[in-house]
Formats: structure tokens, sequence, C-alpha cells
């Protein structure tokens, strides 16, 4: 067992943050760098700044001492590179969510009707569909503030709005959680056909970019990290090139995530989106100087060849 003690860090100001850092090694340079760095980190938690700091941190050392040549303006890179790629997975992100949203309403509501929320509609037991109906339709209901629903409520007597407003309201964790606990296989594989998925990698594929959104969205750093779920492979694809390529990545890593971004707005017929997203984040990659495996890409596998692999030169026009 594992003996604790209490924290017993000091508060460091901005101009104390930075030579802390500079006593561990990290390379500065002049007195209008420095200056500068303290300006950064004033609008930057220090917390925040340490995490694109590890990279650059010797595996031998227990003090956090920097390798040789880490330096502030890499670093600073790194953190610029990062915040851009998030806000371009975000951005396509969304056009996913809206597109999972309108699936939801496409099968359900022409399987059951404007308001599929009866208990015999999913495939789970009293207790559990009570807490889906009050946790998350109910409440998503109460909390909004959308006119539309302010609307419905005021002039109609049900509970619960239409299923095309319903899913409005919902987070792409909740659609996920109803798509993974609730929905009837049958279901689930409707909507996972419409993406040209099987409904068990339908599953891992909305699990991660929901979890991916969520990091977006909380400004959490993604490059040189691991997501917490893996990405489901298909055994059999219907567009092939995708399935060559991620068979060569982590599962958990940011490039997979990339290529399942790709595929999906392929799938919803939107090659140019896909296209676009890519060549955004070779760009950021290259005006930043990122390394290719700091997006989890393998050893001799480049974002560049992605590009290439999966035929988006012809699309530069976009970008």
């Amino acid at each position: 067992m594992i003996n604790k003690v209490s924290y017993s860090e000091s508060f460091l100001t901005f101009e104390e943050q930075v030579q802390l850092l500079e006593s561990r090694g990290l390379l500065i340079g002049t007195d209008e760098n420095r200056a500068f760095m303290v300006n950064f980190l004033k609008n930057l938690n220090f917390y925040r700044f340490d995490g694109y700091c590890r990279r650059y941190y010797d595996e031998n050392s227990k003090k956090h001492r920097f390798i040789s040549n880490a330096s502030f303006m890499k670093i600073q890179d790194d953190y610029y590179a990062d915040k851009q790629i998030r806000l371009v997975t975000f951005e396509i992100i969304q056009d996913f969510e809206i597109s999972l949203r309108s699936q939801f309403v496409d099968v359900l509501g022409s399987k059951y009707g404007i308001y599929p929320y009866k208990q015999e509609y999913y495939h789970t037991n009293n207790e559990e569909w009570k807490k889906l109906y009050k946790d998350h339709f109910l409440k998503a209901v109460n909390n909004s503030n959308e006119a539309y629903i302010k609307n419905f409520l005021r002039n109609y007597s049900d509970a619960l709005p239409p299923i095309w407003m319903m899913v409005e309201l919902l987070s792409l964790g909740e659609l996920s959680k109803i798509y993974m606990v609730y929905l009837k296989d049958e279901d689930r594989n409707e909507i996972a056909n419409r993406y040209m998925l099987s409904a068990t990698a339908m599953e891992s594929w909305i699990h991660s970019l929901s979890v991916l959104r969520n990091k977006c969205a909380l400004h959490a750093k993604l490059i040189d990290t691991s997501s917490t779920v893996p990405v489901i492979i298909p055994r059999r694809w219907k567009i092939d090139r995708y399935g060559s390529l991620m068979q060569t990545m982590n599962p958990r890593s940011l490039c997979i995530l990339i290529l399942t971004l790709c595929y999906l707005s392929e799938a919803m017929g939107r090659k140019g989106f896909a296209a676009k997203y890519i060549m955004k984040i070779e760009n950021i990659m290259k005006t930043h100087g990122l390394d290719d495996t700091q997006i989890g890409l393998p050893e001799g596998l480049t974002i560049s060849n992605i590009k290439n692999e999966l035929g988006f030169e012809a699309y530069r026009i976009f970008c």
C-alpha cells in the first residue's frame, strides 16, 4: 500500500514559473523571449503548459530535467498546433454528430412513430427505462431554453416533444449510451448500415468520438496522448483503403480517430470535407514542425502518405 503525504508544492508567480522551467534546462533565450514567455504563461495555466513539456523531459531523470535543445519556442509550437488540430477536429465531429441525429430520427421515427419513447421499443428493463426517461429525456427537455421546446410545452400536453426535436437536445455522449445500451439490435444495425459499418464498429466509433468531442470542447490535449476508448476496425470494408491504413495503427491513437472522421465524412457523401480536414491537419503539422508520431502515426507512415493513399490530392482546391 502506498503511503500518501500532503501536497507541499508552493505557489509560483509567472516569473518564478519561467525560472523553474529554465532551471530544469528549458532553453528560453533572450530577455525579450523571457518576457514573452512570462506573458504567455499569464494567459495559460502552468499545469496545462507543463503537459506539453512532458514530451521533452529526460526519461532517465526523476526531477523533470529537459533533454538537450528543448526550447520554449518548440513547446509553444506544439501547443498552437494542438489547439488548431482541436478546432478543425471539433468542426468535422459536428458534421457527423448532426448526421447521426438525423439517422436516429429516421430509423426510430419510421418504425415507432413520432413519440418512440415507450419501453417496449427499447432493449431494457423497467428500471433502466425509467432512468433513461428521467435522467436523459425529461431532464434535457426541462433544462432546455430553446424557443421551439418552450413553444411545444406551452401548446401541447405531451411531456416530451417528437423525436426530431428530442434528438437535438441530447448530447453525443447520450446518443452513444442510447445506441450502446438501449436500442434493439435491428435498430442498431440499421443506423450502422447508413455509414456502411457493423453495429459493433459503430458502437465503438460513436463512443470514441464522443470522448474526442468532449476533449475538444474542454480544450484538452490531443497530441502525444491515447484515447481511453479503442476504435474497433471492421473486418469487412466497403472502402478498403481505410482498412489497410487503420490496421497499421494503434486503436487508441489520434491518427486512427482522424481516419475515422474522414471515413464517416465519405460515408455521408462528403469526400471533399474529409480531404479538406486532413489537408488542414497536414498544413498545421508542417507550419508548427509537429512530428508525425505526435498524432500516433507508426514509424514510416506520414500524414502526407495518408493523404495520398486516400486519394485526396485532387481536392486541394478546397483548402
